[in-house]
């Protein structure tokens, strides 16, 4: 009787345990099956962007809900406090929408990446605790953007909009009589800011306005220092003019424009000349180099009858030196008043060595595109024509990866491109490379028709007409974002571009392989309206003067699919994804 009573109770016992267990084990499986169903494919509760809550969305509405908070910040600006509020815009362009400066650049694609793997990484135990901390515990997870912020152009436009607090060395000067003076010094303020602050607020899609801290700024060299050593300088100067020399003909640089180029700086040991190497560069450019450099010449070749013929090498130029100028220049201050210009080898255009047997293979055009640049201004057209000529003659080998912006550069006045006015905060600035784009985007539509990989591609910032059909465009800038693609055929390829009128032209030559494309139309949504312009003060204009500088423009999202079969039947299929920032109209009032 005791036994049958001990045996019941054990029962019972295994019979609470096991009810127990399969409560358990419901309560887990159940668990399991709602997080599969509702949270599949969408990010678990409590996991944030920053300050961006991305609860139980999908990667796509994710990066919608950043993109509009990114949108917003584009819009609006950094706010610098101080005695006034200075407007400093992320993204600098020209009046037209070309993309000239990123002063800040995100990106958000690791944070998405990351916030979707939380309870998505594919390791079972690990993905159920997290859903239960999330879910359950209400757990926060954050992840951060990726963010870069160029901290030096911002202080510059930051100085540039409070230029009247701006100090100044005392620096010497000619006089109307030929007599060396001196300018005295102006004791101005510097300003700056938190750099950690400012990255960390920008990461967690924070933008909260900054404070700029301001401190009194005494110039390092004032009147004192310049009157003591100007006897020096004078004994100096009877030596001027002085002259550059190159084959039989003779710069003289006077008197005037040499103390122009004189500086006095302070080292270790107290205060020394220097040659100011900008104003000399700005001189040998605009009067030297104009006259005697031999620019690289490209490969030259004919089309007849669809076949390239006639090809020459392209060859290396000649250009000044001007590093090693600066550093002659100096003698200047023992005594030496004549130079030798010394030239250096100028880059060939073509990025890689082009002879007879590199062009040999190159036998059709496997791609070809079109696009007008009409509208564009003077300085855009002269960039455009110059980028052409640069981009043209290119050969890229078999497994060689094909960079824009190398091929390009440098993207500077000596290279042949010219300045558009840029207005950040109230301030003009000019910048070098408007127009660039144009050729990028050609490039681009045209590597579509080719098949061949894309390596490296991003949308404009503004849905521009330059453009049009939307979605289908590719932005550069130096050092990035680039145009890159990938010669993954057995043979070279060559790029041919040429301006025809207001219509840019590229093709594409080397050997078809069967491959086969297909893409769709762009697909366009998510269309997000700007509101009425902004009025901004600004110092640079004079006061009451009114300048609207930059258009309006219409944010949206687009896709279009694109499909690469090759001759074994093997398909490559991708999506292009852009976003397009909503801009208002700036108009600038003066105060």
């Amino acid at each position: 009787m005791i036994f049958r009573k001990k045996r019941k109770s054990v029962f019972k016992i295994i019979y609470l345990i096991f009810s127990y267990l399969v409560i358990i084990f419901s309560a887990i499986f159940s668990f399991y099956v709602y997080c599969e169903v509702n949270y599949k494919d969408r990010i678990l509760p409590n996991v944030y962007a920053g300050k961006v809550d991305l609860s139980n969305k999908t990667v796509e509405e994710a990066r919608k809900l950043i993109n509009q908070k990114i949108d917003v910040f584009n819009l609006e600006g950094i706010v610098f406090n101080n005695s006034k509020k200075i407007y400093i815009y992320p993204v600098e362009s020209s009046s037209s929408g070309e993309i000239l400066n990123y002063l800040v650049f995100f990106d958000m694609e690791e944070a998405l990446s990351n916030s979707m793997k939380i309870g998505h990484s594919g390791n079972v135990v690990s993905d159920y605790l997290a859903r239960l901390r999330s879910i359950l515990f209400r757990s926060k997870e954050v992840n951060y953007l990726s963010v870069k912020v160029d901290h030096e152009k911002i202080l510059e436009r930051i100085e540039k909009e409070l230029s009247e607090y701006r100090s100044y060395n005392a620096y010497y000067y000619v006089d109307d009589n030929g007599e060396l003076k001196v300018h005295k010094e102006v004791v101005g303020k510097k300003f700056d800011y938190d750099f950690k602050s400012l990255e960390d607020n920008l990461r967690s899609l924070n933008f909260s306005g900054m404070n700029l801290s301001a401190a009194k700024h005494v110039p390092e060299v004032v009147e004192r220092d310049c009157l003591d050593k100007k006897g020096e300088l004078e004994n100096m100067l009877s030596h001027s003019p002085i002259y550059m020399v190159y084959k039989g003909e003779n710069w003289e640089i006077e008197k005037r424009d040499l103390v122009s180029w004189v500086e006095l700086s302070k080292t270790d040991k107290g205060f020394s000349f220097k040659i100011n190497k900008d104003k000399v560069t700005s001189y040998i450019k605009e009067n030297v180099s104009i006259a005697i450099d031999i620019p690289p010449q490209p490969p030259e070749f004919s089309i007849e009858n669809g076949k390239l013929k006639d090809f020459k090498p392209g060859k290396d130029g000649l250009e000044v030196d001007i590093e090693k100028m600066v550093g002659n220049l100096s003698q200047f201050f023992v005594g030496q008043n004549r130079f030798e210009i010394e030239m250096k080898k100028a880059r060939q255009v073509a990025e890689m060595d082009s002879s007879e047997g590199d062009f040999s293979g190159i036998k059709e055009i496997i791609g070809e595109y079109s696009l007008s640049f009409a509208g564009s201004s003077a300085s855009r057209m002269k960039n455009i024509k110059n980028g052409a000529s640069k981009i043209s003659g290119a050969i890229i080998k078999p497994g060689e990866e094909f960079s824009t912006v190398k091929l390009l550069s440098p993207i500077d006045i000596s290279n042949g491109y010219a300045k558009e006015a840029v207005i950040n905060g109230g301030a003009i600035t000019y910048e070098v490379g408007g127009g660039l784009c144009q050729l990028s985007t050609t490039l681009f539509r045209t590597i579509l028709n080719t098949g061949l990989p894309i390596t490296m591609r991003k949308n404009h910032t503004y849905d521009m007409s330059y453009y049009l059909p939307v979605g289908v465009d590719a932005a550069i800038y130096d050092p990035s974002p680039d145009f890159k693609f990938l010669n993954d055929t057995g043979n070279n390829i060559l790029v041919v571009a040429w301006v025809d009128g207001v219509k840019l032209n590229m093709q594409v030559w080397g050997v078809r392989d069967g491959r086969m494309v297909q893409r769709t139309d762009p697909v366009r949504y998510n269309i997000s309206r700007p509101g009425a312009a902004k009025i901004i003060p600004s110092s640079s204009l004079a006061k009451g003067v009114t300048q609207c500088s930059y258009a309006s423009y219409i944010g949206s999202d687009t896709y279009f699919d694109y499909t690469v079969t090759y001759s074994d039947g093997t398909k490559k299929e991708s999506r292009f994804s852009s976003h397009y920032a909503p801009r208002r109209g700036i108009c600038y009032v003066g105060i």
